[in-house]
């Protein structure tokens, strides 16, 4: 029964922590950490690349990304401020690679970033497959997903302005 009630109080405790701020009109710190999305259109004509909050949607002071392709060719950016998300469009062209850069800044005064590169190429059976190289990894830095399904993962914290 005692043990019961610890888990229980410890649970409740959590909750609180994590509540608590955003009753009081403050997100916490965990409500901003931001997941990068990237997944193909339906048609397989265009990656899609999407930056927004991974707990909760949350509304970030500035984001920024930036996709340009190697060899150079290709360049798009979208840079907006106070927003809950961010995406681009880009065409799916198996003969390049796409450097994709993402930056936000959180209310809170610190910064995300992350940085990775992306190529397609297409299976016998036509479906695409995204191979994720990440550039800011020192182990297992490549990833790979077959569409429909898509590439997510945490944009990190790098520090405060």
């Amino acid at each position: 029964m005692s043990r019961a009630t610890m888990v229980l109080t410890i649970l409740v405790l959590v909750t609180l922590i994590l509540v608590t701020p955003g009753l009081m009109g403050r997100p916490s710190e965990l409500s901003s950490i931001p997941i990068l999305i990237i997944g193909l259109a339906k048609d397989q004509t265009e990656i899609v690349v999407d930056v927004e909050g991974a707990v909760q949607a949350y509304f970030y002071d500035r984001i920024v990304l930036q996709v340009d392709s190697l060899p150079a060719g290709f360049s798009a950016g979208r840079e907006e401020n106070e927003t809950y998300t961010l995406y681009l469009r880009v065409p799916v062209n198996e003969s390049v690679a796409y450097r994709i850069h993402t930056y936000l800044e959180d209310q809170g005064g610190n910064y995300f970033e992350y940085n990775i590169t992306l190529t397609t190429q297409r299976e016998d059976d036509n479906r695409t497959v995204l191979t994720v190289v990440l550039d800011d990894e020192d182990r297992d830095p490549v990833i790979q997903v077959t569409s429909p399904s898509d590439f997510r993962w945490s944009v990190p914290r790098r520090g405060s302005r």
